[in-house]
């Protein structure tokens, strides 16, 4: 299956290294303006510096867009017109508008659009939904997502953190929230951000994320009656079951369970090229990217 990538800044790099160990895939165009990365391709790979002559390559199976957020929409848009599937990184656009415009022309193209949304394909996620299944509706979502910078002067903290939580949030319930809040905090150096979503039966997802933190952190919880089950990136354990007790503290450390072995990323573009492959038209992850754009520009709405 071959594939293009436009944008090899250091996400984009990761994509080169996920791909290249993928034996079924492989990666036949770059589009670049980054004079290095012809070193990092193999001598079968197209570089080129102009992203629309990637879009219009009649060669690939497929394209992924790592570029700068205010430009998914745009490169997007372009590959769907063309009818190539396509995986674009987050935020899927910078305003709703663009966003539910992508989403129409994929359907009006009968297209397959993908968005990384990273922590959808951590494999700890999947196992957290799946004991969720047997533990009933939750009491409380607790997150916090976010680092020592970056400082990036092509997307604002809310843009840059917002929708890895967010994300998970809709994901998880399988709904849109009622209500959102938010309240930005300035720091020394950077921002965070917290933000409230009020879903249906009174339940409340409670997020902090940002640059302004003193560490990196990536930390989704969600909470029963008497257990939670927490997602740990950033830990030596990637999900705990904790039992709580009448305040709703753990009472211990937890029990570790045990998850599959393998990196995000490398099942978010599997998904990918299996979408590819069975020529999906599903477009249940554009349509979530749309309303976590949604949801990011009514918290930006009051700072």
């Amino acid at each position: 299956m071959k594939l293009g990538l436009i944008g090899a800044g250091p996400w984009g790099r990761n994509y080169i290294k996920t791909i290249a160990a993928l034996p079924e895939l492989a990666l036949s165009a770059v589009a670049s303006r980054n004079p290095e990365t012809r070193a990092l391709v193999g001598p079968g790979c197209a570089v080129t510096s102009d992203w629309r002559e990637l879009a219009q390559d009649k060669g690939l199976d497929g394209v992924i867009i790592a570029a700068p957020p205010a430009l998914h929409a745009e490169m997007a848009s372009a590959c769907l017109e063309r009818g190539l599937p396509v995986l674009v990184e987050k935020p899927l656009a910078m305003e709703p508008a663009s966003a539910n415009e992508l989403l129409a022309l994929a359907r009006r193209k009968k297209g397959f659009a993908l968005v990384d949304h990273i922590y959808l394909f951590h494999p700890a996620y999947a196992e957290l939904r799946n004991r969720a299944r047997r533990l009933g509706p939750p009491a409380l979502i607790s997150a916090a997502v976010g680092n020592k910078g970056p400082f990036r002067p092509d997307a604002r903290t809310l843009w840059d953190y917002g929708p890895h939580d967010v994300a998970l949030c809709l994901d998880f319930l399988g709904e849109k929230p009622k209500a959102v809040e938010a309240k930005f905090r300035p720091q020394k150096q950077g921002e965070l951000i917290d933000m409230r979503l009020d879903f249906s039966q009174g339940l409340q997802a409670r997020l902090c994320v940002g640059n302004g933190m003193q560490k990196r952190e990536s930390m989704f919880c969600v909470r029963w009656r008497d257990v939670a089950l927490t997602l740990d990136d950033q830990g030596p354990r990637a999900l705990v079951l904790s039992k709580l007790d009448q305040y709703g503290k753990p009472k211990d450390e937890g029990e570790e369970i045990a998850v599959e072995k393998a990196l995000p990323l490398t099942k978010a573009v599997e998904a990918f090229a299996s979408a590819i492959k069975a020529k999906s038209k599903d477009l249940s992850s554009l349509e979530l990217g749309a309303a976590v754009v949604d949801i990011l520009a009514r918290c930006e709405a009051q700072k």
